[in-house]
């Protein structure tokens, strides 16, 4: 295929939801740096200054815009900031890892609900990405190697997250994975019935990791999931990810796989892999002890049988690299896990 990224012209307006987030703030980066104007919707604007202070001196305030959703479930915040809005990167999801399925699932099913109806009667629209999650798709299993595919459903995460107890310390990522099936089920099964006016396609991003675009202190996320086991935690939500093992990304690839679908004009009803090379949790621990051997790293977890996890990411390595003119490679080891700038928290190295 010969790409184009030209379905939304330079200069366009660019909904970001979720921006001050790992993923949403490196999206809004890139797409200023890409000649766009953003809208970028967060619950808070007071908290995220900085981020839009450093967005406001790079860019100038007519290129950004920061707006506060308290509710993204209520249809008239939709109203406002989809006005005039030629292209949605939805990142907005409930990321409170909570171990009460109540107060997750239906949250994010009202969410993605609220969000896809508000957007198919906004007729400026051309384009809409929504973050998926890999969970969507497959989990990984002890011993068992898997071939996974864009039509692969890891539907049994619902059953699961409505069975697990609330104290079972896998209870928070049982619960989040249910509602990435049930968020991205919801939007197809809209698209698929209703056919709206524009372009739609989703994302599923492995474990994220690289450097954060958000000066913001205090945010909580799968980079700082690796932090904490840095610390030296070692019952923490890095050690649930990887138990067993899966595949990581850079944070600015996940950012370059959405710009790329957004603005793709023959890119449309798909499912975009945004995954790269296998870490297992032992391969950071040692690579932490190399780059800083006066430091006390955490022993090995030996987690046995440990599975091969191949998938099918031509098509996202294909556009990635054609969109990056070839520097994007979705396995970019400078950016990997054990990079010195993958860390933000009270600690930084």
């Amino acid at each position: 295929m010969s790409f184009t990224f030209k379905r939304i012209e330079p200069g366009s307006l660019v909904l970001v939801t979720g921006a001050t987030g790992l993923i949403g703030s490196s999206v809004a980066v890139l797409l200023l740096d890409s000649g766009y104007k953003v809208r970028a919707a967060t619950r808070s604007v007071e908290k995220q200054k900085p981020f839009q202070q450093m967005l406001e001196s790079n860019y100038g305030k007519d290129a950004i815009e920061f707006v506060g959703v308290k509710d993204y479930t209520d249809p008239a915040a939709w109203d406002e900031i989809l006005k005039d809005v030629q292209g949605v990167i939805h990142l907005a999801s409930d990321l409170s890892f909570s171990p009460k399925y109540e107060e997750v699932v239906p949250t994010v099913e009202a969410l993605t609900k609220t969000f896809i109806n508000a957007t198919s009667k906004a007729s400026s629209v051309k384009s809409v990405v929504l973050t998926s999650s890999r969970i969507a798709a497959y989990d990984p299993v002890f011993g068992q190697d898997l071939n996974v595919t864009v039509n692969d459903w890891a539907d049994y995460h619902i059953d699961n997250a409505k069975a697990i107890k609330q104290d079972d310390p896998m209870a928070p990522i049982a619960i989040y994975a249910a509602s990435k099936v049930v968020g991205e089920h919801m939007a197809w099964d809209f698209v698929k019935h209703n056919r709206p006016h524009f372009a739609f396609n989703t994302v599923l991003p492995e474990f994220v990791a690289g450097p954060v675009a958000n000066p913001t202190p205090g945010m909580y996320s799968t980079h700082t999931f690796l932090n904490d086991l840095f610390l030296g935690k070692s019952d923490g939500p890095a050690v649930a990810f990887m138990r067993p093992a899966g595949r990581f990304v850079d944070v600015r690839d996940v950012a370059a796989v959405h710009v790329a679908g957004l603005l793709e004009t023959h890119l449309d009803g798909q499912r975009l892999w945004a995954s790269a090379h296998k870490h297992t949790i032992d391969d950071i621990l040692a690579a932490w002890r190399e780059a800083f051997p006066d430091r006390k790293i955490l022993p090995d977890f030996k987690f046995p049988n440990q599975p091969d996890i191949n998938v099918d990411d031509e098509q996202s390595t294909a556009l990635l690299k054609a969109f990056t003119g070839g520097i994007g490679t979705l396995s970019r080891r400078q950016s990997s896990p054990t990079c010195k700038a993958c860390f933000s928290s009270s600690e930084r190295i």
